[in-house]
């Protein structure tokens, strides 16, 4: 799927920036895969493939500056994926952008995320029962994150939209591993990819802090993703979505370059961005189908403090009481001052 959307000229897409025919051709790859898969899912699921255009304005928040975003006949490509006997349930929304920005390929950002999804939903299709999922599936492949999410805003406008109870967006800031928790709204995601990550941590190696999460939600960083726009007052309105984004991270010195080829991808984060799509996948359907965040408000979540950490990359804690973690953050530095006060 990498080479197919962020190959060189000759044996993939390539630089597929909004508006071009390439990103055209982008879309009609990623469409003509997810028929595939519809083409052979097993009777326990629904499978079901749409596409639409999608022409809006985005009213949002751009590098901490409030911007009128508009757009017009910007694509997206979604694929549902349901049990037979939910079909048409809360779903988890599972969220990648097709196009690159300018100059590049984009083999990380994002045709790695786009190839995570659709071997994620390859996995379900082809795992039998075992892998089915409790409640539907949303594969969504935006045509326009790079425009500062233009795409995702007009996935608001599909009629299967109205469906998302969860988000799980997939991003990079470089092609290598590991897959970062870097942004999260809500307790019950974080608690949800806790389980995922200690189930099958040997696949996942969860990351991720709640004081790196702290810095980039700050805004002090010039970065940005659907994850805004799906989670947000200025997005969904009261239906906004609780959610996790992810990303790859390292080896930025490829990031928004003509570096970003799928030679640099490597094979272990790829496979890390496909498991941790599926797994987490599975597990947010779990919950959903368990009644995870029903009757929540938007304010009630967002009031949510969940405080979180990895432990060298094998378990993912996750705390509740902000007052408890800061306590266990400051420890070290408290027992360094008394241990220089005692003169040992």
């Amino acid at each position: 799927h990498v080479e197919a959307l962020a190959g060189a000229e000759g044996v993939g897409v390539g630089r597929r920036h909004l508006g071009t025919e390439a990103l055209h051709r982008a879309h009609a790859y990623v469409e003509a895969e997810a028929r595939a898969l519809v083409a052979r899912a097993p009777p326990h699921l629904v499978a079901e493939v749409s596409t639409g255009d999608f022409s809006g304005v985005v009213n949002g928040v751009v590098l901490n500056r409030r911007l009128a975003n508009a757009y017009t006949n910007v694509s997206v490509v979604v694929l549902r994926l349901a049990p037979r006997g939910n079909p048409d349930g809360r779903a988890v929304v599972l969220n990648a952008h097709t196009d690159s920005t300018l100059g590049t390929a984009g083999a990380s950002d994002c045709a790695a995320c786009v190839a995570a999804l659709l071997e994620a939903a390859r996995c379900v299709v082809d795992g039998g029962v075992a892998s089915a999922p409790s409640s539907p599936l949303l594969f969504v492949f935006n045509g326009g994150e790079e425009t500062f999410s233009q795409g995702a805003h007009g996935w608001l406008q599909h009629e299967w939209a109205q469906q998302g109870a969860a988000l799980i967006n997939l991003e990079s800031t470089g092609p290598s591993a590991p897959v970062t928790l870097f942004q999260t709204r809500g307790r019950w995601p974080v608690e949800a990819f806790a389980r995922a990550a200690e189930r099958r941590s040997e696949a996942l190696r969860p990351t991720g802090t709640a004081a790196g999460a702290d810095l980039f939600m700050s805004g002090a960083l010039p970065v940005d993703s659907d994850f805004s726009v799906l989670h947000s007052a200025w997005g969904a309105g009261e239906a906004r979505l609780p959610g996790v984004n992810l990303a790859s991270i390292l080896d930025g010195y490829a990031y928004h370059t003509d570096r970003d080829t799928p030679r640099r991808l490597p094979r272990a984060a790829l496979q890390l961005f496909v498991d941790s799509a599926h797994e987490l996948g599975l597990e947010f359907s779990r919950a959903l189908a368990a009644g995870a965040g029903v009757g929540e408000s938007a304010a009630e979540v967002d009031a949510q403090k969940v405080v979180f950490a990895d432990f060298l990359g094998l378990r993912m804690m996750v705390l509740g009481d902000p007052t408890l973690m800061m306590t266990l953050a400051y420890a070290p530095f408290l027992c360094a001052a008394l241990t220089a006060d005692a003169g040992l």
